[in-house]
């Protein structure tokens, strides 16, 4: 029964697969090792506060006799020292490159408010949270959420309702408008990734259509982080989505941009970072409006005062409606 398997060309050829099998499966294994031996660095991204321990950057597989140069591209927001130990000076972002011989090696940090930086980590929960489900009726639920329940809750961990209550979160459009309310406001419109305006907390809303809502808002998401896909930097947002996948989503910031029409820093409490994202031209906070406004004041009270107030029927006065931020004129008939 076995005689003819035992034969000597059988034998060989038997042998031959062997070898083959096995030259393949070491040829895989030396390239995994490859692979793993390859340099890198341990981290290509990093968010942080202002205060917040350094973090230790290093080229992992570093060749014996190989140095490293680190630098900084805005050491104003982050420091590198020749160690690769990062330090957090002051919010914004900056890349971390390690230079070692020819090749680059980069992260980028986001430096946030101490604020921003929990409410991203109670997003991160969310997201890695198996059980959760998107829901309107039950928004507030422990494993439910729609997307304004999901970025409001991220932010009630460090005691902001931003515009709703702690039962009971806002709406994605009465989130806008209570941002816009308190100068929260740091773009009307998309900013690209490339410019790395954004800071991980930012709220990102969406518009489609007419639905009769502050700005035609019906959607939220919160900024999370950047990272790096084939040498590409790029940023990610996270938020509760109905659909046919997890509750809690974690996609590309870029995908989107056209139906951007507010970015947020809710946490925001210094003004020297105000409008920072996007050149936000809205008139209640550009300084040039102001010196506007302020001369127009000014020669109010001496026309009154001096007697120089003349009548006029065509004077335009311009506001700003804070409903729907857009500028709207008005003419008066009266006294200016």
């Amino acid at each position: 029964m076995y005689a003819g398997i035992f034969k000597k060309e059988n034998v060989l050829k038997l042998l031959m697969v062997v070898l083959l099998f096995a030259a393949f499966t070491s040829s895989v294994n030396v390239e995994a090792k490859k692979k793993s031996r390859k340099m890198k660095l341990n981290k290509t991204q990093v968010t942080a506060y202002v205060g917040m321990s350094p973090v230790k950057l290093k080229v992992k597989n570093l060749k014996a006799g190989k140095a490293v140069t680190w630098k900084s591209s805005k050491p104003n927001v982050a420091t590198v020292a020749a160690d690769g130990r990062v330090s957090f000076v002051k919010k914004g972002n900056a890349v971390i490159t390690a230079r070692v011989g020819k090749k680059s090696y980069k992260c980028v940090v986001s430096v946030t408010s101490k604020k921003a930086y929990k409410a991203v980590a109670k997003a991160q929960q969310f997201y890695k949270a198996k059980n959760m489900s998107y829901s309107q009726g039950n928004r507030m639920g422990k494993r439910s959420a729609d997307c304004s329940s999901f970025c409001g809750r991220c932010y009630l961990t460090v005691g902001m309702t931003l515009g709703g209550t702690t039962s009971w979160c806002n709406t994605a459009a009465g989130m806008a408008q209570w941002a816009t309310s308190n100068d929260k406001v740091v773009a009307n419109n998309a900013v690209s990734v490339s410019s790395l305006e954004l800071l991980p907390g930012d709220l990102v809303f969406y518009q489609k259509g007419y639905n009769g809502r502050y700005k035609n808002i019906y959607h939220v998401e919160i900024f999370v982080e950047y990272g790096w896909e084939d040498g590409k930097l790029v940023g990610y947002t996270m938020s509760s989505i109905t659909g046919n996948y997890r509750s809690i989503l974690m996609r590309d910031y870029a995908s989107r941009q056209s139906r951007i029409a507010e970015i947020a820093r809710p946490a925001e409490e210094d003004a020297e970072y105000r409008n920072q994202a996007g050149k936000c031209s809205d008139m209640r906070t550009n300084v040039f409006s102001g010196l506007f406004y302020s001369y127009l004041y000014v020669k109010i009270l001496l026309r009154k005062y001096l007697g120089m107030v003349k009548k006029c029927t065509n004077c335009v006065l311009i506001r700003e409606s804070a409903y729907d931020g857009r500028r709207v004129q008005e003419r008066s008939g009266g006294k200016i």
